[in-house]
């Protein structure tokens, strides 16, 4: 038989162990919650470590642009390409190193873009270097956007096509030199005497 003190110490020892068990339960639940959490932050820093490589090490250049067209960042291989530190794109636009006949192009698709419009672009064009030479590139443009999907920025992503470009027109060059022989090839024929040949 249980005294009435003996109840009462029953009482609070399953009371402690009610609040015991449930304090066990929150300990346990808060340490997955720590464990996802540092996990989350591991493959986070992952993640940005690879961008960082592909961004500094890759063979594109790459440049993150405000909405508003002004160089953010730009890795080596961009300024590589257009002559310019990153400092010194940084006083810069991306139209103030595109070509003059790029320009309003360049408006129209910066515009779709912001627009959605277009989800991304991608075109061929020409940039004035830093000591004034024209470079052809394949420009792909596309935007970063916040988790409640605003857009942030734009990333940038410039292959260099000047020997494409080039080859390209030796070849039209070479091909209009062709025609040009054939048809005074042609003239020539046609005012030869067919007696005289």
């Amino acid at each position: 038989r249980f005294t009435q003190a003996d109840l009462k110490l029953l009482t609070a020892f399953a009371n402690h162990a009610s609040i015991a068990a449930h304090n066990a339960q929150l300990y346990q639940a808060t340490q997955q919650e720590l464990d996802e959490r540092a996990q989350a932050e591991k493959a986070l820093r992952q993640s940005e470590e690879r961008f960082r490589k592909i961004f500094e090490e890759g063979p594109l250049g790459m440049g993150i642009l405000s909405l508003d067209g002004r160089f953010i960042s730009a890795n080596p291989t961009l300024c590589q390409i257009v002559g310019y530190t990153e400092e010194e794109l940084a006083e810069l636009t991306f139209l103030d190193i595109t070509h003059p006949d790029d320009v309003d192009p360049s408006c129209q698709l910066a515009g779709d873009l912001l627009t959605g419009a277009v989800p991304y672009i991608q075109t061929e064009k020409r940039f004035v270097t830093k000591d004034g030479h024209t470079q052809w590139v394949n420009l792909t443009v596309t935007l970063i956007h916040d988790a409640e999907g605003n857009p942030l920025s734009k990333l940038t992503m410039i292959e260099d096509i000047g020997e494409r470009k080039g080859a390209e027109e030796a070849l039209r060059k070479e091909r209009d030199r062709a025609m040009a022989l054939e048809e005074a090839a042609a003239v020539v024929s046609s005012t030869l005497d067919p007696d005289q040949v």
